[in-house]
């Protein structure tokens, strides 16, 4: 989401999403796999 010149790509990270990258001129975006498939040991903030 984008408004007023901020880009909002929070897609969770923190909890068991992904870490997501944008490319804000062409709106390509990469996800990572889910954060518990690469850091099956880490609780983050669950």
């Amino acid at each position: 989401m984008q408004a007023i010149n901020v880009w909002n790509v929070d897609t969770g990270a923190a909890f068991t999403g992904r870490l997501t990258i944008l490319d804000i001129d062409t709106k390509e975006f990469w996800q990572s796999d889910p954060l518990p498939e690469l850091y099956p040991d880490e609780k983050g903030r669950n």
